[in-house]
This record gives C-alpha cells, sequence and structure tokens, in this order.
C-alpha cells in the first residue's frame, strides 16, 4: 500500500519517500537519521495501536535529534492495514497540497 502511495505522490509531483524498517527492537535509528535531515515530516501509517510511532519517537530521542521533524499519523485497529488512498490523502492533507 505504502510503496503505491509514493509512486502515486511522485506522479503528482509530490517530493516523497518510504521507509520500512524491517525490525522495530533495536530501531534502525542509524538508517533513519540521514534521512531525517531532507524532510519536513514523517507520517507514519500501521495498523496498531501506535508501537511503530512511539519507537520512532524514543530512538529519535535516544540518539539525540534536534530538532525531530513533525510526526503523523495514521494507525488502523484489529489488523486492518492503511489502504493506499488513505495515505495519499494523509500526505496531502499533511503538505497541504
Amino acid at each position: 500500500m505504502a510503496k503505491g502511495a509514493v509512486q502515486q505522490l511522485r506522479d503528482r509531483g509530490i517530493k516523497v519517500g518510504l521507509f520500512r524498517p524491517i525490525t522495530l527492537w533495536p530501531f534502525p535509528i542509524d538508517a533513519l537519521t540521514p534521512l531525517l535531515q531532507r524532510v519536513s515530516g514523517l507520517i507514519v501509517a500501521e495498523a496498531g495501536a501506535g508501537q511503530l510511532e512511539d519507537e520512532v519517537r524514543l530512538a529519535a530521542s535516544h540518539a539525540g535529534i534536534q530538532p525531530m521533524p513533525p510526526i503523523h499519523r495514521l494507525r488502523h485497529y484489529g489488523g486492518v492495514l492503511p489502504q493506499q488512498q488513505e495515505i495519499v490523502d494523509t500526505v496531502t492533507a499533511v503538505a497541504g497540497e
């Protein structure tokens, strides 16, 4: 879903990327840190109660990342995955497109 959303947004000329960690513990903050310098915000799309968002915030805090770009969330519960159009809509709303 996220890859399709990224492609759809790029086709519309919106600069977006995708960071998909393979493991959450320990969170791969070293791989994310260089990307944070180039973004104006993050959208965490997850099928859960916010565990991924919590790990991102905690890892960034422990790594001393300042300033941390704003984090926006797209969550679904009960194993329901965020759909491609929901991700596109969230990005465009946050980006003001």
